[in-house]
């Protein structure tokens, strides 16, 4: 299945905000027709309107003071979107106004035959691009196609690319070119992203999942919090244990535990924190112990999973027996000590980060952190809680 394209209606004194935009559709699953590379590179005529005519299933435009003014838009990119929604409802545009509504209407009048404010789209308020954007982007998502019994191929990427044939690719590779992104992001733009995909899924009644990730392992926890247990989904997710690659699922036969996993209690008494420290790929705790120092990260309580050497491999059914024993672990933790929030370090494979994320229901807030691979240490990535 090829994942639908959206073309990009904007001027190019806009392309700084357009590229804000186009990353934020990305990482909802939205491919662009514009390579994000090049955005502000001219298209002929011709390239644009075979786009909108044949290539794409819908136009995002981006109304400002700019593009109501833009010939090309006005004369090419509207009328044809118009002219192939007007013959196919499934073609879908959607705008996204930083210049005013009424604004808007009164500069395209007698440029469409329907107010653009008639399309569904999203307000750019208070300056805040990223919010209008994820508005869009939830309006797109609930406004596809996919078939409802059969699994949903999704891909996740943060690495590199994912060649598989996928549904919907959520790629946000561009927001770690240079360095890691900031927790703010994680949180304010990643996890919305994640939950558009959940919430457009049940609107639907879809709720199989089949996942292709190449991503950081904070992915893997926020995927399988954000469809848990509670959720009623079925997960599928490929697990690479080179040169295998064995699909995974949510609903495998429970194996044993083959991991040790202890709880000793720190003298921090007023405390409400625990820590999590998770590593079976790699007999290196140094990262871990100095975040730890670095941060004054005080917390009541250690949960810790030790393997009998390393790397340790571990199989669909074993990734669920460990997941279900360490949330109990946590849950119990919390009892004791009354504690409510967990700070999880983990290097593990990313199927034991989605079968764990999936279990951690009633765990309290969840502080996941990624590590950097580059500068050798941690720092704090997406939160989980309540949601």
């Amino acid at each position: 299945m090829q994942t639908p394209k959206f073309f990009l209606s904007y001027s190019h004194k806009d392309v700084e905000d357009i590229a804000i935009i186009a990353r934020t559709l990305m990482i909802h699953g939205i491919k662009t027709w514009q390579d994000i590379n090049s955005l502000g590179s001219g298209l002929t005529e011709a390239e644009i309107r075979r786009a909108i005519q044949e290539e794409c299933v819908g136009l995002i435009f981006y109304s400002t003071d700019d593009s109501l003014k833009a010939t090309m838009i006005r004369d090419v990119e509207l009328k044809v979107a118009e002219e192939r929604f007007l013959k196919d409802k499934n073609f879908h545009i959607v705008p996204i106004f930083r210049s005013g509504i009424d604004e808007s209407n009164n500069a395209l009048n007698g440029c469409l035959k329907t107010k653009i404010s008639d399309f569904n789209g999203a307000i750019v308020k208070d300056n805040d691009l990223v919010t209008a954007a994820q508005r869009a982007a939830s309006l797109v998502l609930k406004n596809l196609s996919f078939p409802t019994k059969d699994f949903l191929s999704v891909g996740l990427v943060s690495y590199q690319k994912n060649s598989d044939d996928v549904a919907l690719d959520l790629d946000f590779t561009p927001y770690f070119v240079e360095s890691l992104p900031l927790e703010k992001t994680w949180n304010s733009e990643f996890l919305p992203a994640i939950i558009s995909l959940k919430e457009s899924l049940l609107s639907k009644r879809n709720t199989k999942l089949r996942l292709f990730s190449r991503a950081h392992l904070s992915f893997g926890f926020m995927l399988g919090y954000i469809f848990r247990d509670r959720t009623g989904f079925v997960i599928e997710a490929e697990q690479i244990n080179k040169p295998n690659r064995e699909i995974w699922s949510n609903q495998a036969k429970e194996d044993s535990n083959p991991l040790k996993i202890e709880c000793t209690q720190v003298t921090n008494f007023d405390a409400k924190d625990i820590v999590v420290n998770l590593n079976i790929t790699s007999n290196d705790n140094n990262s871990f112990t100095n975040y730890v120092q670095k941060s004054g990260l005080r917390y009541r309580a250690l949960i810790e999973a030790k393997p009998s050497f390393y790397p340790f491999l571990i199989s669909n059914g074993q990734a669920i027996a460990v997941a279900r024993e360490l949330t109990n672990k946590i849950k119990e933790a919390h009892g004791t000590y009354n504690t409510n929030v967990v700070h999880l370090f983990a290097a593990v494979p990313f199927g034991l980060a989605i079968m764990i994320g999936h279990q951690l229901n009633a765990c309290g807030r969840i502080q996941c952190y990624e590590f950097d691979k580059t500068k050798r240490e941690y720092y704090p990535s997406v939160t989980l809680e309540n949601f």
